[in-house]
């Protein structure tokens, strides 16, 4: 999943780079990731069905992706992430979020050379 989001912002400087030559706008967007149970469904009435993906997990890494703007960050991850990969992360420390009781630790993901 780290891998998938490191490779997704590449590819977007690799676009963003090409962009202005060819007469297209540069894009943005940021990434915040959690790692928990989700419940993915269609949701809706038999003409209009929407599939989602619902959950707490779902809740926190929106809270991340919102929490990027303010360190100037693309990328950032909850706790339950850097647990998972401890060594590429670094915290920028507790966090409160929307709809959550107690602040959360937020890890920004350290570049790796190559």
């Amino acid at each position: 999943m780290l891998r998938a989001a490191t490779q997704s912002l590449d590819n977007l400087r690799d676009y963003n780079a090409a962009a202005g030559g060819r007469g297209k706008d540069a894009i943005e967007f940021v990434i915040g990731i959690d790692y928990g149970a989700v419940t993915f469904c269609n949701i809706g009435s038999p003409d209009r069905l929407d599939f989602t993906v619902v959950g707490t997990a779902v809740n926190i890494a929106s809270r991340v992706q919102g929490l990027c703007k303010e360190p100037g960050e693309s990328l950032l991850v909850s706790s339950n992430v850097a647990g998972h990969v401890r060594p590429l992360v670094q915290t920028i420390g507790k966090h409160q979020v929307n709809g959550l009781g107690q602040e959360i630790e937020i890890f920004r993901v350290i570049p790796q050379p190559g």
